[in-house]
């Protein structure tokens, strides 16, 4: 057997690895109560908004097959656990039940493509469950999807440090992270991110008196999140 990771960070609450999720997931002896991520979008994104530019996310090239990790990271899910992805991905070969779409609403125009009249406000976000088995799934998860409290498909909360300094070129904010956290888990129960960033899904799940396991490919973003996790 190999030998399980060791953590980037670790304290009472919340535990880090950096490297590849697809690598370290199958090392972790975990059974999650809740999925919370962000994973690369696959559109090689770099913000030209700022004077220190950040480098482009790894994997956000198009050749990560998000999907395949994402079914990689179910393994460490227990049965039903919900799912929150930001995003837009084909979920069809996961064991995942058939998504329910939410919206990000960041409440500020984005630049986006400035020959068009309408400038980006929104991102989606996939809700869903884990299910592994298909009969189940393909009833798409009826009665299963309710989260603890019920709230509209429209989320509005800012984005983080609009105007300032950022920690991260695609970081979620803090709140919004909460919220779903909130509805969708109980106090003491185990969040998991294996694409973790610059840490906010670990510091909402701490903040809601949850557990969180993050896995980071990206160093520099590790020690942003391990800074992140002292400091609460």
């Amino acid at each position: 057997m190999p030998a399980p990771p060791q953590p980037f960070f670790e304290n009472e609450s919340a535990t880090l690895f950096h490297g590849d999720c697809r690598e370290i997931l199958p090392l972790l002896d975990i059974k999650a109560d809740l999925l919370v991520t962000d994973p690369p979008y696959g559109q090689g994104y770099q913000s030209n908004r700022r004077t220190e530019r950040f480098e482009k996310i790894a994997g956000d090239d198009g050749s990560l097959d998000v999907p395949a990790a994402l079914a990689l990271a179910c393994k460490s899910l227990k049965r039903f656990a919900h799912a929150y992805i930001f995003g837009e991905f084909d979920l069809s070969e996961a064991p995942l039940t058939a998504p329910v779409g939410l919206i990000w609403d960041k409440m500020i125009v984005g630049s986006g493509d400035l020959s068009c009249p309408w400038g980006p406000s929104h991102e989606p976000i996939m809700f869903t469950l884990f299910e592994p088995s298909k009969v189940n799934r393909e009833k798409k998860g009826a009665g299963k999807l309710t989260a603890r409290l019920r709230k509209g498909s429209v989320l509005s909360c800012p984005r983080p440090h609009s105007g300032g300094a950022h920690r991260h070129p695609n970081e979620k904010p803090v709140l919004i992270l909460r919220q779903m956290i909130e509805s969708s888990s109980m106090i003491g129960d185990l969040i998991l991110d294996p694409f973790a960033g610059s840490g906010s899904t670990l510091e909402a799940a701490c903040l809601e008196g949850r557990r969180a396991v993050g896995i980071e490919l990206d160093e520099r973003y590790c020690e942003v999140a391990a800074q992140r996790l002292r400091e609460l």
